[in-house]
């Protein structure tokens, strides 16, 4: 089979799916999440994990250093949480995610 694309540019121009999800409790506020086979780490804004309700709230952890190759901006990781993620599917069945996200600085979007 002839590939398309020069290789290592394969998932240029594909979008990842989103999905509206609930982080850390299954009454927090819902947010657009993007679910992304193709990577290899959860990602989470601290600005969004501040937002969370202090009683909910996970707390930061720290571990090995990780460095983020391909995000298209400059982000920090500042730690990692463990934590969960409640997705509904179409046919009303909650669906929980156990997960273990690395918390970055200056990310402006939704949990990855």
């Amino acid at each position: 089979k002839a590939q398309s694309k020069a290789p290592g540019f394969n998932a240029q121009g594909i979008r990842s799916l989103h999905i509206k999800a609930s982080i850390a409790s299954q009454t927090s506020t819902p947010v657009r999440a993007r679910l992304d086979s193709g990577t290899d780490i959860t990602l989470m804004s601290q600005d969004y994990r501040k937002a969370l309700p202090e009683h909910i709230r996970p707390a930061l952890k720290t571990g090995s250093k990780v460095q983020l190759q391909q995000l298209t901006c400059m982000a920090t990781i500042l730690g990692y949480v463990n934590t969960v993620l409640y997705a509904e599917t179409t046919d009303h069945r909650l669906v929980r995610f156990d997960i273990k996200a690395y918390v970055v600085q200056d990310k402006h979007c939704p949990p990855l």
